[in-house]
Parts: C-alpha cells; structure tokens; sequence
C-alpha cells in the first residue's frame, strides 16, 4: 500500500489483498489496480474484486467493472469458456486435451486433471507434491506433439497411459508454432498454473521439470525441443480478440525461469546479501536490499542532485518515484539495492534479469545474463570509491551460479561510469539506440573480471560457475 498517496492508498485498502496488478494506459492517461489473490509464474493469476481505475490528470480513482476494462483495453467482452462445454460429453477414463482444465461436472466443480491427481496420490500412498511431479512427468512423456483435440486415456489409478490424436508433422514450421502456442502454451503452462493456484505444487517446481524433459529430447536431436528451451518469446494469438481484428502478441518463454534467480531478484529478507572489506584502503563496501520504509526518501534527495538530475533523470515527485519502487521491488525481474561504504549509504543499485528487460532486444540475450543500473550519490573523491564499489557488485553477481554474462548499456553520456566497468573487465559491443537513450552495450564474463583481478577469483571454483547457457 502507497504512503505518499493517499488517494489511491484509501482505494486499495478496500482489497482484501495487499497486493494488485496495475496495467497503465498512458496514452489514456489511466492506470487500473486490480487485487490479486494468486501470483503465478505462469501468468495464470487469480483476482480479486473491487477492481479500480484511476485517471492521472485529474487524480481521481473509481471503481472498475469488467465492460470498462474491455473498452479500455479494446477487447471483446469476455464469454463463457468453450472448454464448459466439454464437462460431460467423455468417460471419466478418457478425457479430450482441451477440457483437462475444466470442471468434471456442473455439480464437481474441480477440474479433472485435480480428481485424477489426487486419485493417483491416495492410490499409491503418495503425498500430493510427490504425485503431481510423478503424474506431470508421465504426462509429458505420452503427450509428445499431439494436438489439442487428441484424448487422454487414464488407468483405474488415475495414472496417465496414453495420449491418441494426430502429432505434428516434424518438418513443419507452421504446425510447430501452432503446437507451441495451442498446446504448449495454452495447455502444459495452464496446467501448471492451475495445479500451482491449488497449491499440489510449486509452480517453479513443475516448470524446471517441463524444462529438463525439453532439454533431454533437445539433446536427442530433435529441433523443436531445442528451439522449445531456446526460445526466448512464443508467439500466441490473442483470445480478446475475434475475427479480422483477431491479433497475435509474444509471451515470454516461462522455461526460462530456471535461469531466475531468486537471491538477486527476491531476496528473502532486508539484510545484507554481500560485503567485501578492501584492507588497503580501509575500505568496506556492504549491499543490503532496498527498503522502502528506510531507504526511499534518502534516494528521493539524491535523485534531486544536479549530476543525478542529467543521467538518472528519476527527479520525481514521492508518491511517483514511491509507485517506481514498489513495483519494481514486487516484480520478479528486478530488484533494488542500496551499498554502504563503511556504514554510510552511498550508492543505489538494480539488479535486472536481461532476458526480461528492453535491453534484450538489442542483442542475442541469453536466460542467464544479468545486468544493473548503478548511481553513486557523493561526488567527492574521497567517499565515491567507485572502482571498489564496481569490484564488490562483479564479485557478489559472478558468486551466483545462475549468473552466467554481466550486461550492461550506459548512456553515451556518463563516460566516467563507463570507463569504471572497463576497468573491472566489461568490454564494449557497440552503440544501442533505445526508445530512451542512446547508449554503450557492454558485456562482462567471469574470466575477465578474474583476469583484471585475480586476487577475487575463488580458490575452488566450482564447476556450475563457469558454465555458460
């Protein structure tokens, strides 16, 4: 919930949760905040209702209903599942793919992928997480490339034995894309969705498992496993929409989660992750995560520094720079932390997953690059320390054994904190125009910090932290 807008704070309060989506609309000037309940990996959410929009001009907040979002978003009004209608149309031993996520009947209203799962798990003794990775896995396996209007036959237990239905054919490019939108996307990732909204099992769970079977049938030579675990966005039509005006949009690979990292970009907690002490210099450089009770109205004066004001350009008021941080702290691919020198706050910093940020589209990004964005606030020499900083933020992010390649794209302008990434081992890639800046993609592997600074590199170094994607 916002401090420093009140307005909105009131409104949201009203939720019973404290947590909501917003979805902005700037060429409307509106921003919608709707309550939610389940937060999935997947993007198979739950919501909650009342729903609110609020116009930014004039600062007002209403109540959403459903016909306004669909003539803000210019969708077509939601209608009633198609896959109801399969509710009693099949024997309770084979079931069509497309109404796996359906309800068993009108009076059941649990789906029936849920019944056979938990019949499995009181069949053989196993507890619900167990049954699910035992049943999802076998499912996978049969599923192979069958289409969506293929039929699963399942045994007394409730253990999948058999998918029947045509399987694409292997050299067929459009076949392909339209298995990994209808089934893949619109099926497997559905399931999991819904078996994490249930809580049987975590959804990261299921999708390392998706990911893995891929990989292995990849590593067997078949080209649409590995453009499956390569890719870095499906391409899906869009179901708001109908007829001519029917669209396609992309989605991002959610196979790439296992590639997340969470001690970077969820922390568990506001204590310090990394601290790196310099005997030389007497020098400790300390990274804690931000906190916003503690942390937002220090960044919001450095922010109003003049050399802050021309590269940061995050000059704002509270309550916006407020609604910056909240979101970027809730959102997966991201997250801020402050550095200490000796104590002292001295330096901001975020912590991106490149495969999910604009940066990604400039270059082959691959799911275990890693980037940040950093603001030193003193600009007096003897508190800046920015060579010590930058080692301690290269050794801290190449600790991490998901980390596989630092990326980074400073503004053509800021020229000294260019040349303190090169000196720690970045190497540059050429100028990148963004929709905001124009600026120096660099990169950085751990073989080139190392060789700059041997002293950091790990006695024993472990065999997952020189792997690359």
């Amino acid at each position: 919930m916002p401090r420093y807008d009140h307005v909105l704070a009131h409104y949201l309060a009203q939720s019973a949760t404290a947590t909501h989506i917003r979805i902005d609309f700037p060429a409307l000037f509106t921003e919608l905040y709707i309550p939610l309940a389940y937060d999935s990996a997947v993007g198979q959410h739950q919501f909650q209702f009342p729903a609110f929009e609020r116009q930014t001009r004039q600062k007002t907040v209403v109540e959403l209903s459903l016909e306004r979002f669909c003539v803000l978003a210019a969708v077509d009004p939601l209608e009633e599942s198609q896959a109801t209608a399969f509710s009693a149309a099949f024997s309770s031993d084979k079931v069509p793919l497309a109404a796996m996520l359906s309800p068993g009947s009108s009076e059941d209203k649990q789906p029936h992928i849920l019944r056979y799962i938990q019949h499995y798990s009181a069949n053989h003794q196993l507890n619900n997480r167990e049954a699910v990775k035992h049943w999802f896995h076998q499912y996978l396996h049969i599923l192979g490339y069958k289409q969506l209007d293929a039929y699963l036959t399942i045994d007394d237990n409730g253990f999948p034995v058999a998918v029947e239905g045509m399987s694409i054919a292997a050299n067929d490019p459009a076949g392909s894309s339209q298995w990994i939108a209808e089934v893949l996307v619109g099926h497997v990732f559905k399931l999991i969705g819904l078996i994490g909204s249930y809580g049987l099992q975590d959804e990261e769970n299921l999708i390392a498992l998706t990911y893995h079977f891929y990989k292995c049938r990849a590593q067997q030579q078949d080209p649409l496993a590995a453009f499956i675990i390569g890719e870095r966005h499906f391409t899906v039509k869009n179901n708001l929409r109908h007829g001519a005006e029917q669209a396609v949009c992309t989605v991002p690979n959610v196979l790439h989660e296992v590639y997340w990292d969470a001690a970077l970009l969820r922390p568990a907690s506001l204590e310090p992750v990394f601290s790196k002490t310099y005997p030389k210099e007497q020098v400790t450089v300390s990274i804690r995560p931000f906190d916003l009770d503690r942390d937002l109205e220090m960044v919001h004066r450095w922010f109003h520094r003049e050399h802050a004001k021309t590269i940061w350009k995050m000059d704002w008021d509270l309550p916006r720079l407020e609604q910056f941080y909240r979101s970027l702290l809730a959102d997966k691919d991201g997250h801020a932390y402050i550095g200490e020198i000796n104590g002292v706050p001295t330096f901001n910093m975020e912590v991106y997953w490149a495969t999910r940020d604009i940066v990604g589209n400039y270059f082959d990004v691959l799911p275990t690059d890693y980037g940040t964005h950093l603001f030193i606030a003193p600009t007096e020499r003897e508190k800046k320390f920015p060579s010590l900083t930058m080692q301690t933020i290269v050794s801290w992010l190449f600790a991490q054994p998901k980390v596989g390649r630092l990326v980074g794209e400073g503004a053509v302008e800021s020229m000294a904190a260019l040349m303190n990434k090169i000196h720690v081992g970045f190497k540059l890639q050429g100028i990148i125009e963004m929709p905001h800046k124009k600026a120096h993609l660099n990169f950085c592997y751990r073989e080139w910090y190392w060789e700059k600074f041997p002293q950091h590199k790990p006695h024993a170094v472990e065999a997952e932290l020189t792997e690359t994607y």
